[in-house]
């Protein structure tokens, strides 16, 4: 219900207003090259060269800086010395992702086959400026505080086969990745300063196996699964690990009528696992741990259930448990563990389910409950950082109709009709705040597709 960002304060400490341009402004460019290219009856090649380019910046208002921290020298008026002002200051992203990605599927005999190759490119650019401040003049603006780079290249392959025979299918998938990152600092500021070189090279393979018997079709697989620290994880604690994950999976669905189900369960097992903090850096982005080992386990259900030609009920449930493992805790006035706690940000519980009514073909009408348990905002699972378990109800409202040679779609979505109040999010401060989430609200949309 309430945000600090761009609060000013008079000499006192009063807050006497908000800077009105705090804002996040990002603009990004996507370009894509398809290519398909048929190799007789049985086989074929698909390319896509791509490049996007992404540029951006916040604007914030920051209140009795030091300007040593943003390496600007202290003023001097008179016999007085002036060591801090209030700043508007600019964190600046000027980045380019590019590569190539390459795969050929084909046949042979009961062999269905997949073999590609993917090689990306990111560079980029993160520079801080001061564009407007106390005392400040206006010839030195903007003034840069710090400038560094990020360059991460990845080349990986893979390859997928799947075998049939009679009603049993038997798969196999393995992929390669070798990822360089590194970042250089070229201006150093107290603030902003990250530099790491590493190096990963994955191998992430999965198996299973698929049978079709007369009242349903069950599937098991196994997959091992790697995945690297993100930059601001690396910039937070440049020794934080890559996670490694052991992933079992049991399954089956199957049609009775008018009700189709599909079950899953899944065992996952994890080394270093990249879980949230509840903690974010101080432009917002949510930053990760290593927990070192822990589990997500649980129960996952669909159901689709046609009472008639107007009428359908859906619905899906996920039931589990997610657990860190001796939980350990450091910090300068010691070492806790916690023991067995629940992942930040893991309700056991998630249910959603929907009635939808079709009185003509242009027409449907949706009612939509979900369900959300209680989860936590920290890794601590103790109760003042608990989000409690909440439910919501929303209403969607669709008509589609055509003019000419365009499709037009019309939605009314009214969110949380019974006008609840909850909380799904929050940040760990030392102590926990919370998100407050809007009551009842309402969208409009139109959306139009030209054939």
């Amino acid at each position: 219900r309430y945000n600090t960002s761009g609060e000013i304060y008079n000499a006192n400490g009063e807050i006497v207003g908000f800077y009105n341009n705090e804002t996040d402004n990002y603009n990004q460019k996507n370009y894509q090259l398809l290519w398909e290219q048929k190799l007789g009856n049985l086989w074929k090649l698909n390319t896509t060269i791509h490049y996007t380019q992404g540029k951006g910046y916040y604007d914030n208002y920051k209140s009795n800086q030091k300007y040593s921290k943003y390496g600007l020298p202290n003023i001097i008026i008179g016999n007085t010395t002036i060591s801090r002002a209030d700043l508007i200051r600019q964190k600046w992203l000027d980045n380019n992702f590019y590569g190539i990605v390459s795969e050929l599927q084909g046949k042979l005999n009961q062999w269905n086959i997949n073999i590609g190759w993917v090689a990306n490119q990111y560079f980029g650019k993160h520079f801080g400026e001061i564009t407007d401040g106390t005392n400040l003049q206006p010839s030195n603006l903007p003034w840069e505080y710090y400038r560094n780079h990020a360059l991460k290249n990845e080349i990986s392959a893979y390859g997928k086969v799947l075998y049939s025979i009679d009603n049993w299918g038997v798969f196999a998938d393995a992929q390669f990745r070798n990822i360089q990152y590194d970042s250089r600092v070229d201006k150093a500021s107290a603030e902003e300063s990250p530099e790491f070189d590493k190096k990963y090279f994955f191998f992430n393979p999965k198996i299973g196996t698929t049978y079709q018997a007369g009242f349903g079709n069950f599937y098991f697989s196994y997959a091992n699964a790697h995945r690297e620290p993100a930059r601001n994880d690396l910039k937070e604690n440049p020794n934080i690990q890559p996670e490694q994950l052991h992933d079992f999976e049991l399954g089956y669905n199957t049609t009775l009528g008018n009700i189709s189900i599909a079950a899953n369960v899944y065992y996952m097992l994890y080394e270093n696992q990249l879980v949230l903090t509840g903690a974010v850096n101080d432009v917002g982005a949510a930053l990760h741990e290593n927990s070192g080992k822990s589990y997500r386990r649980g129960l996952e259900i669909v159901a689709n259930y046609k009472l008639s030609k107007q009428w359908n009920i859906l619905a899906n449930t996920t039931i589990s448990q997610n657990k860190n493992q001796n939980y350990i805790v450091e910090t300068n006035f010691g070492t806790t563990n916690f023991g067995n706690t629940n992942i930040a940000f893991s309700p056991d519980f998630i249910g959603n389910a929907t009635i939808n009514y079709l009185p003509t073909e242009k027409i449907s009408l949706s009612l939509v409950q979900k369900f959300v348990g209680k989860q936590y905002i920290n890794n601590t699972q103790t109760e003042e950082y608990k989000l409690n378990a909440y439910q919501l109800t929303d209403f969607l409202a669709n008509y589609k109709c055509s003019w000419g040679k365009t499709d037009i779609g019309i939605f009314v979505l009214v969110n949380n009709i019974f006008n609840r109040s909850y909380t799904n999010y929050g940040v760990d401060y030392g102590s926990p705040y919370y998100y407050a989430q809007a009551k009842a609200n309402f969208l409009l949309g139109v959306n139009l597709k030209f054939n």
